[in-house]
């Protein structure tokens, strides 16, 4: 499965990719999301706090959270008109992405944003379905990150145990 912005592969720009993937403890009531793009140099583990008005935040939200930071972590202007893939392992996030009708009202502010960050983009984005825990290497890493984050104290402070640079930060959900 895959959903795109509607531009064009431009054959000769190079293809930037990125993983996405969300962990979130039950026991702890943590979630962590983690990005990470084999091209670049920087990988993301973020915890997000939920909303209020969220009483358990799900797996599917923090899926979707995290895939939406994934096309955002591209937005400037070293990849405007680039080629884009974000892969998911996330069935529930492309399809809430694809019922144009009414999505799920408790995802529907967070769907809106993604749907404005995909058409922002200058060049093609496609996102795209990988199977979770299939040996996926880049998918693998997104689910590494997540976990960490996941384990992220208030103040961003965590033993991070990976081999390349990583952006971590506690964020509230603010969608």
């Amino acid at each position: 499965m895959m959903l795109t912005n509607g531009r064009i592969l431009a054959r000769l720009a190079p293809v930037h990719r990125a993983y996405t993937d969300a962990s979130v403890n039950m026991a702890s009531q943590r979630t962590g999301l983690g990005i990470h793009r084999p091209t670049a140099t920087l990988d993301m583990a973020v915890r997000l706090r939920p909303r209020e008005s969220l009483c358990v935040m799900d797996s599917n939200y923090a899926e979707m959270y995290a895939l939406m930071l994934g096309i955002r972590s591209f937005a400037s202007p070293l990849y405007e008109g680039t080629n884009l893939v974000v892969a998911t392992d996330s069935l529930v996030s492309l399809q809430q992405l694809q019922n144009y009708r009414a999505p799920n009202p408790k995802y529907a502010r967070l769907v809106e944003a993604i749907r404005s960050t995909m058409s922002d983009h200058r060049g093609y984005l496609c996102i795209r379905k990988v199977k979770a825990h299939a040996g996926i290497a880049g998918n693998e890493a997104a689910h590494r990150l997540a976990r960490m984050a996941s384990k992220l104290t208030e103040d961003g402070d965590t033993k991070i145990n990976h081999t390349r640079a990583c952006y971590t930060a506690v964020i509230d959900a603010d969608y």
